[in-house]
């Protein structure tokens, strides 16, 4: 896990996940098996270690649940995970990996806890479900636009429009 979230899932290649383990490429595939095999037990071990290594998502302050969220991605061990979920979605629509939801529910659960004043179970799982697709699809774009200022006043905008949407 520690050398996916180091560099990333899409284009892992054997050799140096072998080398990095100290193992050559063929005790690797013996011990874990095909490949799709070693990815979904990579995600699996994940999932486990997610919410323990990331901790509480820390208080929202004026910015908000999104803003409280997306100050996440400023760190280093956020920006991993978040990079991690992305793409573990992206191989579980490609037929990768045949489970990932564990990562998504585990993301879900710590948003939740900063919900707590939301009405009934329902409206904060909705609310929850929105603010986390808000944020990755916020990391998506600021990968590719690398527009942090554009990112920063989105953040700031869906906080505005959660709050008035009964979230605060």
């Amino acid at each position: 896990v520690d050398y996916v979230l180091e560099r990333g899932l899409v284009g892992l290649s054997l050799r140096p996940l072998a080398k990095a383990l100290g193992v050559i490429t063929y005790t690797l595939t013996y011990q874990r098996g095909p490949k799709d095999e070693m990815l979904q037990a990579i995600v699996d071990h994940a999932e486990q270690r997610h919410s323990g290594e990331l901790g509480p998502l820390p208080a929202p302050d004026e910015r908000g649940v999104i803003g409280s969220v997306w100050s996440e991605q400023g760190t280093a061990t956020g920006h991993r995970w978040t990079r991690l979920l992305t793409e573990v979605a992206v191989a579980a629509e490609y037929g990768q990996v045949r489970d990932g939801n564990g990562l998504l529910e585990a993301r879900l659960e710590r948003i939740r806890e900063l919900l707590d004043d939301v009405g009934d179970d329902e409206r904060r799982e909705l609310f929850a479900t929105l603010a986390h697709a808000l944020v990755l699809g916020l990391a998506v774009d600021r990968s590719l636009s690398r527009d942090d200022e554009r990112i920063d006043k989105a953040t700031g905008l869906a906080d505005e429009r959660l709050e008035r949407a009964g979230t605060a």
